[in-house]
């Protein structure tokens, strides 16, 4: 058992461990590539990613079905990332099919190794929606969550809803892992009464998603997500979530209402038929929680305050 001098070396070590609060780190769509490491940053962390949504589908005489939603993948303790060093990463924007642009990931350097989701410097990641389909975990780093899928059209009623993404309703704590619920997929176009659109899915963590449109009006948007606030890599504060699937529009002889939006993030958009608008999906983001390293004080040897002031 090590014992402290004096009862003022133990007040700078509780002094030392106060200053040391949790801190996060985190890049959203409009974050530039690479990221600087937080000249902090310490191998006591967990890093979560959330991929993104599809796009609605439209087109279809009858009802068409909603987007997918994004998927998550997270790793704890990793000490692969530099302290003030650069990192590449890719933050997945809304699409109809899967590709770079879907994904979520990021790498533990600045490489060319960095290309896309299957690189060898990717350290955690998830891949995008495709279409109707929820986010797959093939080819994810980390251990993933899957995206749910979009409902199908109906030509007797409407289209289906967006899919709503996995979400938790808190972050964890640096080295732990996330509590994860699964999203809703999006309602049927089968479930609902003619002429209507089908409601999008909810998140995992309960962010409500979009109505369906009726045949005078369009689908409703699914709520966006604000559960936590995090520290960008380029400066400022940014609040994140879980939004809920986009409503899908009506199908009707005489009108064809659009689909809702996803809500942000990782939400997928309904669907619309005919010519007009399916529901855009959500993008995703990145964000690391840890433990800064002055975590470990002047005294992280120290087992024990017994004998102080002695």
């Amino acid at each position: 058992m090590r014992l402290f001098a004096s009862a003022a070396a133990a007040a700078l070590l509780c002094a030392s461990q106060a200053e040391a609060a949790v801190k996060t780190w985190c890049m959203n769509a409009a974050s530039t590539s690479p990221a600087t490491v937080p000249a902090d940053w310490s191998n006591v962390n967990t890093i979560i990613v959330l991929s993104a949504a599809a796009d609605g589908i439209s087109g279809a005489t009858d009802g068409s079905s909603g987007a997918g939603s994004g998927g998550i993948s997270y790793i704890t303790d990793t000490s692969l990332l530099t302290p003030g060093g650069q990192a590449d990463f890719n933050v997945g924007v809304h699409n109809g099919a899967v590709s770079s642009t879907g994904a979520s990931y990021l790498c533990k350097d600045h490489s060319a190794n960095c290309a896309g989701i299957t690189g060898t410097s990717v350290i955690v990641g998830v891949k995008g929606a495709s279409g109707a389909t929820g986010a797959a975990t093939s080819n994810a780093v980390g251990t993933a969550t899957g995206g749910s899928a979009g409902g199908s059209g109906n030509s007797t009623h409407g289209s289906g809803g967006g899919g709503g993404p996995p979400g938790f309703s808190a972050l964890p704590a640096p080295g732990s892992a996330p509590s994860i619920t699964a999203g809703n997929a999006g309602i049927n176009g089968t479930a609902v009464t003619s002429p209507g659109g089908a409601a999008g899915g909810a998140s995992g963590d309960g962010t409500a998603a979009g109505a369906g449109g009726t045949s005078s009006a369009d689908a409703t948007p699914g709520t966006s997500g604000a559960e936590f606030t995090c520290t960008l890599t380029q400066g400022g504060t940014v609040t994140l979530g879980f939004g809920g699937g986009g409503g899908g529009g009506a199908r009707t002889s005489t009108s064809h209402p659009n689909g809702g939006a996803g809500g942000s993030f990782g939400a997928g958009g309904g669907g619309a038929s005919g010519t007009n608008t399916a529901g855009l999906g959500a993008g995703g983001w990145i964000i690391g929680i840890y433990q800064p390293a002055t975590s470990t004080g002047l005294f992280a040897g120290s087992q024990s305050l017994t004998g102080a002031g002695r």
